[in-house]
C-alpha cells in the first residue's frame, strides 16, 4: 500500500483491522482499567463535592458564632 508503512492502519480503510488474541484480550483490560477509573474519579468527585458542602456549612457556623460572640461584646460595653 502506498503511502502506508508497515506496522500503520490506513485511516481510510474499510477493510477489517485483525487482532491477536492478546492484542484483543488487552484491549479489553484498557477498557475494564478505564471503567474502573471513571468510577473511581466519580466517587472522588462526590466525595469531594460532599466535603464542599461541608466546609461551607462549618464556615457558615463558625461566621455565626463570631456575630454572636461581637454582638455579646457589644452588649456587654467591652
Amino acid at each position: 500500500m502506498p503511502g502506508v508503512s508497515a506496522g500503520k492502519v490506513d485511516p481510510n480503510s474499510r477493510a477489517p483491522v485483525l487482532f491477536t488474541k492478546q492484542e484483543a484480550t488487552r484491549k479489553v483490560e484498557l477498557s475494564l482499567d478505564l471503567e474502573s477509573l471513571q468510577m473511581n474519579m466519580n466517587i472522588l468527585k462526590t466525595m469531594y463535592e460532599k466535603q464542599e458542602k461541608e466546609r461551607e456549612k462549618h464556615e457558615k457556623h463558625i461566621q455565626s458564632l463570631i456575630e454572636s460572640v461581637h454582638a455579646s461584646v457589644s452588649r456587654s460595653g467591652y
